[in-house]
């Protein structure tokens, strides 16, 4: 990365956060995008009644599941943070 200056790391990041932003929109309802080897968003459209005035609420949730070397990676930090037993 080191050969790389702010400028375009900057610039890549639009373009894969325009990238990432479109496809968000343009995903169905349980339809997943894969993020390379780091894992996966899944987009899906949940349904939720209201207590105070009984209407029905729509909304997109997106979840994010990472893939096998990633989570085991992030799982290692939070044990050395915590210093927690494996």
């Amino acid at each position: 990365m080191s050969n790389y200056n702010e400028k375009d790391l900057k610039t890549a990041y639009q373009i894969v956060s325009q990238d990432l932003f479109t496809s968000l929109l343009k995903a169905q309802d349980n339809e997943v995008i894969k993020l390379g080897n780091l894992g996966k968003l899944t987009k899906k459209e949940r349904k939720q009644k209201c207590g105070w005035d009984q209407q029905n609420y729509v909304y997109a949730n997106v979840h994010f599941k990472p893939f096998g070397k990633l989570k085991k990676l992030l799982n290692e930090q939070i044990i050395n943070k915590y210093k927690l037993k494996k």
